[in-house]
């Protein structure tokens, strides 16, 4: 009969492996919280579409648009909104988020223009007399249009047929303001509503073809041009019916 190991036998007190089974679950659940994970990085912010990238809105603004699309459609004598976004640099949508379309544009590349114009006007209000005020007038708006002959036959082109400055689908911002100036300007005429457009608008035909004949004609030319408008408005305004 075999005899029984004694208690100091090194097998006797060997213990016994316990199945991976019959571990606790809360003993896994204490280690695996444990364990250090790494953690997802977060994913960007969507932007909507259209929008100019965060890196990009520092750079592009309204401002930094209509001086390209200046100096674009100047050189080139057209503008188109791809042309623009590559000038720029960037995705034509970035131009978009800040013009609807390419009337838009120039509708503002023409107003930042008129800017100046519309200083110099309001500044000679209080000149005596319509001639004199007529006259800054005039010659701030040929100024303007020598400066930038693409956009002048731009707004040429876009002037309407009837003679209605509010029907301007280019820039109707530009022959609003113009009105407005031209109106206060001659308000001493006390011109009928008809006769003071038909005016405003011979004026204007004026102003867009002598700037589109060329800077190098003489100033002479045009102060005798404008002295014959000027006398027809006078001579106009005498005949107009009393209201």
């Amino acid at each position: 009969m075999p005899s029984r190991k004694s208690k100091s036998d090194p097998a006797a007190g060997a213990a016994t492996p316990v199945p991976a089974a019959s571990v606790p679950a809360s003993r896994v659940a204490r280690a695996t919280a444990a364990t250090p994970t790494t953690p997802r990085p977060a994913r960007p912010a969507r932007r909507r579409p259209g929008a100019p990238a965060a890196d990009d809105a520092p750079a592009l603004d309204a401002a930094r648009i209509i001086a390209a699309a200046s100096r674009l459609l100047e050189d080139t004598g057209k503008l188109s909104m791809r042309a623009l976004a590559r000038e720029l640099g960037v995705d034509p949508m970035a131009v978009y988020h800040y013009f609807p379309g390419k009337d838009a544009l120039v509708a503002a590349v023409a107003g930042a223009g008129f800017d100046q114009v519309e200083a110099a006007a309001t500044a000679s209000r209080r000149a005596r007399g319509w001639r004199g005020r007529l006259r800054v007038l005039a010659r701030a708006y040929l100024d303007m249009a020598r400066a930038a002959p693409a956009l002048t036959r731009h707004l040429a082109r876009a002037a309407p047929e009837d003679g209605s400055a509010t029907q301007s689908a280019a820039a109707p911002d530009v022959a609003l303001r113009f009105e407005a100036l031209f109106l206060h300007a001659i308000r001493e005429l006390d011109l009928t509503p008809a006769r003071a457009r038909a005016c405003q608008h011979a004026l204007v035909d004026c102003i867009h073809g002598h700037a589109l004949a060329g800077a190098d004609l003489p100033d002479g030319l045009w102060n005798a041009e404008l002295d014959v408008l000027l006398a027809g408005m006078e001579a106009l305004a005498r005949t107009t019916p009393s209201r």
